[in-house]
């Protein structure tokens, strides 16, 4: 099996309030070239009316990128 053949591994950067603050978010990612991905973006959307039905937005990323993606964004460790 080759690299191109092993399966991508999702896991969750960070967690956003907004899907808008998800949408700045992942938009950073993708400028610098690192794939990003709002799992709950349709959710959120079909239930936008209620802002707290579901309480947050995920944006993931390649684990291979999970690093270099929290030094972009400068996040600290939880």
């Amino acid at each position: 099996m080759g690299e191109r053949d092993t399966p991508i591994a999702w896991v969750t950067l960070t967690t956003c309030r907004t899907l808008a603050d998800a949408d700045l978010v992942a938009a950073q990612l993708r400028a610098a070239q690192i794939p990003a991905f709002i799992p709950d973006e349709s959710l959120v959307l079909n239930v936008g009316w209620n802002v707290n039905t579901y309480g947050y937005v995920r944006v993931k990323v390649h684990s291979q990128d999970y690093a270099a993606a929290r030094e972009l964004l400068n996040l600290e460790e939880k």
